[in-house]
């Protein structure tokens, strides 16, 4: 892990107030393959229709092109492809599931979350209560830039 992103981590856990924007320019390539290591493989595709099969058999270049877009500020996260899926306890209701492309999910919160670990304090992980709003918040002295 870079530098840049264990000093987020170690401000993060240092204090909870702290607040965080922008932090995609400090995604790189082995930051986005660690993520990619720890995704369920085998999630439905997304609305581009890439499952995760295909998006490994090109994996180096799906990765860096990724990369490129996130550091020339024009990745744009894809629409969520939305399905229905029975109710656990009343199969004959349906709830909907949003489900992100291969790309998106590697840039999500989880995603960052699931790297940093136990640097992020657990009043900022996923569950009850917990979203982007508890997030550190970004300083300008927070993080150097390169």
């Amino acid at each position: 892990m870079s530098p840049e992103l264990e000093r987020i981590g170690q401000l993060a856990q240092a204090d909870p107030k702290l607040r965080f924007t922008a932090l995609a320019h400090h995604l790189d390539e082995e930051f986005l393959r660690e993520t990619w290591e720890g995704l369920n493989k085998r999630g439905a595709a997304g609305v581009d229709g890439l499952s995760m099969s295909a998006y490994a058999e090109n994996l180096d270049v799906n990765l860096k092109d990724l990369v490129q877009r996130l550091k020339a500020h024009n990745y744009q996260a894809p629409n969520v492809r939305r399905t229905y899926i029975p109710k656990a306890g009343n199969p004959e209701k349906l709830r909907p599931l949003g489900i992100p492309t291969v790309g998106s999910h590697c840039t999500s919160t989880q995603g960052f979350f699931g790297i940093l670990g136990a640097a992020v304090p657990s009043a900022h992980r996923m569950g009850p209560g917990a979203g982007s709003h508890t997030l550190p918040r970004w300083r300008p002295d927070a993080v150097p830039d390169r």
